[in-house]
C-alpha cells in the first residue's frame, strides 16, 4: 500500500510540476522579453538564465557633436588632477589637449603672450564650441623655410574657413616673423605664434629631445582630442594632408 501511495503522490507532483512549467513557458511567450533562440523544452527555459536588454536614451547636443565627443568631454573633465598636470609626458594621438598649453605662446599680431582669454578663443574645445577643429603646423627650426612655404601653399589652396581654424607655430622671435610676413607680403587668415622655448612643441611631440627637426601637422577636434599627427611633412603635400585630416572630423 505504501509503494502505491508513493507512486500516486509522485505522479501528482510530476503533473503539477509539468503544469507549472507549461504555465511559465506560456508567460515567457506572452511577455515583452523576446528570446532570439526559444527552447521547445520547458526544462531548458526554466533553467536557462534570462537576459533582458534595456535600451538607454542618449541625448546628443545639437550640431555636429556626436555621443563620442560628449563622452570624451566628460572623460576630459573627470581626468585626475595628477594626469592633467603631468607636463613631462608628450601627448600622442588620442590624448586630450589642454587650453593652458596655448597660453604661453606668443602671438605675432600682438607681440605678447596669448594668455587665458585669447587661448579660450583660440582652441575649439572651450565653450561656445564654435569650431570643429584646429590644425596646427609646428616646426622647431629657426626661420624654417618649410613652414613658411607651407603657410603660403595653404593660403593659396585652402578655403578661408579652414584657414581660420589653422595656426602655425615656429621658434622665431615675433619680430622676425613679422618681418618675413611684411617682406613676403603674406595675407592670410592663418594666425602665427612663437614658441621660443619649445614648451608647446615638446608637450605635443612636435620636437622630442634633439632628435626631431622637421615640420609636423597636428589636428585637434572640438572635444580636445588629438585626432591626427603627421611627421616630416612635405610642404608640397601639406594642403592634401590637412584636407584629408579634417574630412575625417567633419
Amino acid at each position: 500500500g505504501v509503494g502505491a501511495g508513493e507512486d500516486q503522490s509522485q505522479t501528482e507532483e510530476e503533473r503539477k510540476l509539468e503544469k507549472d512549467r507549461a504555465r511559465f513557458a506560456q508567460m515567457l511567450r506572452d511577455s515583452k522579453v523576446t528570446n532570439p533562440n526559444p527552447f521547445e523544452n520547458s526544462d531548458e527555459i526554466e533553467n536557462r538564465p534570462m537576459r533582458v536588454r534595456v535600451a538607454a536614451r542618449i541625448e546628443v547636443p545639437k550640431g555636429r557633436k556626436t555621443s563620442k565627443v560628449v563622452k570624451r568631454r566628460k572623460e576630459s573633465a573627470a581626468a585626475p588632477k595628477g594626469e592633467e598636470d603631468d607636463v613631462d609626458v608628450p601627448l600622442r594621438e588620442g590624448d586630450i589637449a589642454r587650453r593652458r598649453d596655448f597660453e604661453t605662446l606668443f602671438c605675432c599680431d600682438s607681440g605678447g603672450p596669448v594668455g587665458p582669454i585669447d587661448a579660450a578663443r583660440l582652441v575649439p574645445w572651450v565653450p561656445p564650441f564654435v569650431a570643429d577643429y584646429i590644425v596646427i603646423l609646428a616646426d622647431p627650426r629657426a626661420q624654417s623655410h618649410d613652414l613658411r612655404r607651407t603657410v603660403q601653399y595653404l593660403t593659396s589652396n585652402l578655403a578661408p574657413d579652414v584657414l581660420r581654424q589653422t595656426i602655425a607655430i615656429n621658434s622665431d622671435e615675433v619680430t622676425e616673423t613679422e618681418a618675413w610676413i611684411h617682406r613676403a607680403e603674406i595675407d592670410t587668415p592663418m594666425r602665427i605664434f612663437s614658441d621660443r622655448n619649445w614648451a608647446w612643441m615638446r608637450r605635443y611631440s612636435a620636437v622630442i629631445g634633439n632628435g626631431r627637426w622637421s615640420m609636423s601637422i597636428t589636428v585637434i577636434d572640438n572635444a580636445g582630442v588629438i585626432r591626427n599627427v603627421v611627421r616630416d611633412v612635405d610642404p608640397s603635400k601639406a594642403s592634401q594632408l590637412v584636407a584629408a585630416a579634417i574630412e575625417v572630423i567633419k
